[in-house]
């Protein structure tokens, strides 16, 4: 959570994920957004979670805190 957001990543175009619906789609749209802007993988972490809403919100509250080591570990 330490790691600052560089000042030249793009914002997301993309629609939040609530649980329901295609998430291997939500993850592909924003992996292509990350490919774009260049993000590190603790940048996408940082970023990923910021798609949630609802109950994907809800899951990733009850994930220990340093559980998630890289975004293919969170993805």
């Amino acid at each position: 959570m330490e790691e600052k957001m560089l000042p030249h990543l793009i914002v997301l175009r993309m629609k939040t994920f609530s649980g329901s619906g295609d998430f291997e789609s939500h993850l592909k749209s924003f992996r292509v957004q990350m490919l774009i802007s260049g993000g590190f993988d603790i940048i996408r972490c940082k970023i990923f979670v910021g798609t949630f809403i609802g109950t994907a919100l809800q899951w990733f509250s009850g994930i220990p805190f340093r559980a998630i080591d890289s975004f293919h570990t969170f993805s």
